[in-house]
């Protein structure tokens, strides 16, 4: 029986906030079961830290480089009953030397991972993007493999909501747009793809920009805001994301966790990557129409994008959405708790 939670995960300017977040949503379901909740990180922002130490988790600071394996080593050995889960891109937590050591402590291992290129000796992996269903996973006989949405790890919240969507829909003459672009958003794309949609012939009625807690031009948007007749509302960091999401019927995102979180709530994705994870994912979502993949960020300054996203906004666009949403389990968080406890 599992006691206790070890999570590796960072939260940084570079890799943004969505790792942070979705182990923390697996972290408090777990803390509903009595397990003893520990993240290990390098880099995390000191309100996130203060944030998960209120809600009595432990954090534990490591150094990164080649001395990393001892330290975890050190920490899960301190006790039993023990289960690790790493959340994070980097190579050398995919290694053997690192999965088959933690093992060897008696520690059970979780893979929360994106990528199908690595031999996998982890005791669970779990890639909650629906590319992974046509994945091949290179892992042991002992590895149970969690893929795809019926997986995915949601806020109770979106759960709630679905028992009443017609209470958050406003129904509105044109189309209500969320704009949001996770935790950091280097290149922008806010700004850039709110500048486009309030150029438009035909404008949405409503605008609503959701930032993440490390976005820096904030000041940019709300300039610009100010100057347009377009009903635009502007959040940073905010406990009301279900809600605004369950509220606009077209997102624009980066492809990330929010794919799912407006996906389950029957709201059109419109994704434009930056990183390679982005733009790979956001690819099938629209080759597989699941979502509309523009393309990479250097697609917002193509001449011919404001005639592409206004097709958008006025096409109907229901069946896409409704592809989306029949993937989806609202419930996956209980599929990933139940695995873990049952190992």
């Amino acid at each position: 029986m599992i006691e206790n939670c070890y999570i590796r995960v960072d939260a940084n300017s570079t890799i943004g906030t969505g790792h942070l977040v979705r182990t923390e949503i697996l972290a408090d379901k777990l803390a509903e079961k009595n397990i003893n909740i520990c993240f290990i990180c390098n880099t995390v922002p000191e309100n996130y830290q203060r944030k998960l130490i209120l809600k009595n988790y432990k954090v534990l600071n490591v150094a990164g480089g080649n001395s990393e394996l001892n330290q975890i080593m050190k920490i899960v050995t301190e006790t039993t009953n023990n289960i690790l889960i790493i959340d994070s891109d980097k190579e050398e937590f995919y290694s053997e030397i690192f999965q088959t050591k933690i093992r060897k402590t008696g520690t059970k291992l979780m893979m929360i991972t994106f990528y199908n290129k690595y031999h996998y000796y982890a005791d669970i992996i779990l890639n909650q993007n629906i590319m992974a269903l046509s994945q091949k996973y290179s892992c042991e006989d002992y590895t149970l493999k969690l893929l795809g949405p019926e997986n995915v790890i949601l806020n109770n919240a979106y759960r709630n909501i679905l028992q009443n969507p017609e209470k958050y829909k406003t129904h509105l003459r044109k189309k209500t747009v969320l704009i949001t672009f996770g935790g950091v958003d280097k290149p922008n794309r806010t700004s850039l793809v709110y500048r486009i949609l309030v150029n438009l012939k035909n404008k949405p009625e409503k605008i609503i920009i959701v930032l993440g807690a490390m976005y820096k031009f904030r000041k940019e948007i709300e300039e610009s805001a100010s100057k347009t007749p377009v009903n635009t509302e502007i959040y940073q960091n905010t406990p009301e994301m279900p809600c605004l999401l369950a509220e606009s019927d077209i997102v624009f995102n980066s492809g990330g966790l929010t794919v799912w979180e407006a996906g389950v709530l029957k709201s059109l994705n419109v994704i434009t990557g930056f990183t390679e994870r982005e733009n790979v994912g956001g690819k099938f979502l629209g080759n597989d129409k699941l979502g509309i993949y523009l393309g990479d960020v250097s697609i917002l300054f193509n001449p011919d994008i404001e005639r592409k996203i206004e097709t958008i906004l006025q096409h109907d666009n229901s069946e896409i959405i409704n592809n989306l949403f029949s993937k989806i389990d609202v419930n996956g968080i209980y599929n990933v708790v139940n695995a873990i406890i049952r190992i």
